[in-house]
């Protein structure tokens, strides 16, 4: 972000940039709306050949090998992200697909995708259908993982995806969140420093063991954060997932108990 609109009771409406009044606007990225109202940005954006992304896959046997390939090679890639399995226990805990690529180049494409080199579309392939039932379930997700794991190539290189694809696959699915039922979904994301790993492995074990399900989640390895004293982003191990709502209880206590730890 360049510069930004803000609005505030006084002196009212004033432009500032992170040279102009860096204190101002540092406190208002990621300020939830605390310093004032944003009436417009200025964004810098990356300039790309064509949109599509070149993607190199791992599936990972268990959370070490995966967050050592984050560690060792993430900094070839532009962008970098790992789906994990909450549901595996034992010497499989952890295990992920993890997906890494950047942007492709206009000579990386065939001679048909040349054509239109930057085209993109946001169709679905399919829509949920409303149920009056929650389907989601530790039997149910536990299956689905194993599928979702053991359909993923042990490593592959070079493979062409869609914006889609490759940052938001499921928005090809219409009303996905239909999976979770009425009572709808929660999700969960906390970030660590990069040195604390050994935490990071026993909130997932603690995961794993709960039973929560979980079908959506995501570990990143996060860089250097910035000044915003309220911004979420730091340099660290980041994990986000997505459970049904409940209301008995038992979710809650779980998340305030992984709430103190992190």
């Amino acid at each position: 972000m360049e510069a930004l609109t803000l609005l505030t009771r006084t002196p009212g409406k004033r432009r500032i940039t992170p040279t102009s009044d860096p204190d101002l606007f540092w406190a208002t990225a990621g300020g939830m709306g605390l310093t004032g109202i944003v009436l417009d940005a200025t964004i810098r954006l990356k300039s790309i050949e064509t949109s599509r992304l070149l993607v190199d896959t791992d599936r990972t046997r268990d959370l070490d090998e995966v967050l050592a390939l984050m560690t060792e090679g993430d900094h070839r890639y532009d962008y970098s992200v790992a789906w994990i399995d909450l549901m595996a226990r034992g010497s499989a805990m952890g295990r992920s697909i993890l997906d890494r690529g950047r942007f492709a180049n206009l000579d990386e494409l065939d001679r048909r995708a040349r054509r239109d080199p930057l085209s993109f579309t946001s169709s679905t392939v399919a829509a949920y259908p409303p149920l009056p039932v929650n389907l989601v379930s530790e039997a149910t997700i536990r299956a689905f993982n194993e599928l979702w794991y053991r359909k993923s190539p042990r490593r592959r290189r070079g493979a062409l995806a869609t914006i889609t694809q490759f940052f938001h696959p499921l928005d090809l699915v219409d009303r996905w969140n239909r999976v979770y039922g009425r009572t709808g979904l929660l999700q969960w994301q906390f970030v660590i420093p990069l040195d604390a790993t050994d935490e990071l492995r026993r909130i997932i074990g603690e995961l794993s063991s709960s039973g929560a399900p979980s079908f959506l989640a995501v570990l990143k390895r996060m860089g250097p954060g910035n000044p915003g004293p309220l911004s979420f982003p730091m340099e660290g191990w980041t994990l986000a997932f997505d459970v049904p709502a409940t209301t008995d209880g038992s979710l809650a206590a779980l998340l305030d108990r992984l709430d103190e730890r992190v």
